[in-house]
């Protein structure tokens, strides 16, 4: 298929969610018997089925089931518009402005995109499965997604491991040959970024009290929420909006990044070199329902999405700074035993 007809099929599939997400904000509005009858099913489901809710019966339950139909018009309606926005980017902005960024996404990039999206994509099911299908509460489920589980560690290791990937990505630009453009705010950007991760990472361990079992401090007993020694507990009655903006903030800077990029990357190294990657919109995609179902059950998946978005950003950073960081020697000689190809005239 040809880019053209690839634009117009997607632009119809676009259209499509945005027409469907708009039905379904209009039969909540409305109130139709559908709606109803997946209220009534909502209400019918023991507590238990709710993973973070084995070990503590009462958390976040009013927030979840006193606003059904609040939080199906706040998903339905984000879905209309982030369907919006994401069509109009993929369908119009990047094929107008393919040239002043990297081009037009190649094969490979491609299928990333697409892997990472079901990547992404796949957490988000796994986690409605082991929610809805499999039998709640059981020893495997609760290990996988309970609080200091397997998958949670996995976060902890995953934002540590970016961190490094950053770090080492700033030590790269900071070494550079002199006159490298945008060198130091590269290098200053991408350490910052890996200092943002790691705290991230460590906030998720407790900065170690979940494995090291030591009493938290009596500021912390007294006033943090699960009484551990880490900043984001201090916030738990507040979760629900915040992790609705952090679901918006993420995709819509996402987006805006890739904007501001082609606009003013030519001109603004830092910016270009501290981008996400494009692929990265299709796991940007899923925040806004990840969000959701953290509100009507467990943060692990929300906390799933950004692990992979932390990873695949901290690759690509890294990946960027070998090749501009590489000295001209380096990027002209080739690889032992490679054969030296002569371009064609006119190539």
């Amino acid at each position: 298929m040809h880019a053209g007809g690839t634009n117009r099929f997607a632009a119809g599939a676009f259209t499509l969610f945005v027409l469907a997400a708009l039905v379904g904000l209009a039969a909540v509005v409305w109130r139709v018997p559908a709606f109803w009858a997946v209220n009534a099913w909502y209400y019918s489901l023991p507590q238990t089925h709710y993973v973070e809710l084995v070990k503590i019966e009462e958390f976040r339950t009013d927030i979840k089931v006193g606003s059904f139909a609040a939080h199906m018009l706040i998903m339905t309606a984000q879905f209309a518009f982030f369907g919006a926005l994401v069509g109009w980017y993929a369908c119009r902005w990047q094929p107008a402005h393919a040239g002043r960024s990297a081009g037009a996404p190649s094969r490979a990039a491609v299928g990333l995109g697409a892997g990472l999206s079901a990547l992404a994509g796949s957490a988000i099911l796994a986690y409605s499965l082991a929610c809805f299908v499999s039998l709640p509460g059981t020893a495997g489920v609760c290990v996988l997604y309970a609080k200091e589980g397997v998958i949670d560690l996995g976060h902890a290791l995953g934002f540590v491991l970016t961190a490094g990937l950053l770090w080492l990505a700033a030590w790269r630009h900071a070494r550079s040959r002199p006159g490298s453009p945008g060198a130091g705010p590269i290098a200053l950007g991408a350490a910052l970024a890996g200092a943002a991760a790691f705290i991230v990472g460590m906030e998720e361990i407790s900065w170690g009290q979940t494995y090291l079992a030591w009493q938290s401090p009596e500021f912390f007993m007294t006033y943090n929420d699960q009484q551990e020694t880490n900043a984001h507990n201090f916030l738990n009655g507040y979760l629900t909006p915040i992790y609705y903006a952090m679901g918006a903030a993420i995709l819509l800077g996402t987006i805006a990044a890739f904007v501001l990029d082609d606009l003013f990357g030519e001109r603004l190294p830092w910016l270009r070199a501290l981008c996400p990657p494009r692929t990265l919109l299709w796991v940007a995609i899923w925040f806004p329902l990840g969000a959701e179902i953290f509100i009507f059950s467990s943060t692990e998946t929300f906390e799933t999405l950004m692990t992979i978005y932390a990873l695949v950003y901290g690759v690509a950073i890294l990946r960027r700074s070998a090749t501009a960081c590489a000295t001209p020697d380096t990027r002209s000689q080739p690889r032992r035993g490679a054969q030296v190809m002569v371009p064609a005239a006119g190539h």
